[in-house]
């Protein structure tokens, strides 16, 4: 059951990032993304713990997009232009997919 969950997920995730997701820029990769800031990144930016802007993006799995390894800590996404470093990497519920925290650099 879990592994039919998984799938379905993974294939709802691959569906609405290649309608609604936007261009970055990952180890000289173009990728698609979802984009966007949680509650927790919001909060953490008003407690100081980011002092540049702080967003979140959602990816799907290597392996099914253009890149074959896992985002790690300190690597660097281009969005809009702008160099963001990787702070914290989450791994979806049923491994379907990373949701990034990104910090901006200057």
């Amino acid at each position: 059951m879990a592994d039919t969950i998984g799938k379905a997920l993974k294939a709802n995730l691959a569906a609405e990032i290649s309608v609604l997701g936007v261009e970055v820029i990952y180890n000289g990769a173009f990728l698609k993304a979802l984009i966007g800031t949680t509650n927790q990144t919001k909060a953490m930016r008003a407690a100081g713990y980011y002092q540049n802007e702080a967003i979140n993006l959602v990816i799907e799995q290597p392996g099914e997009i253009d890149y074959p390894q896992n985002p790690k800590v300190n690597e660097f996404i281009t969005y809009q232009n702008k160099k963001f470093r990787i702070t914290e990497v989450e791994t979806l519920e049923f491994s379907h997919g990373y949701n990034l925290t990104l910090e901006m650099q200057e």
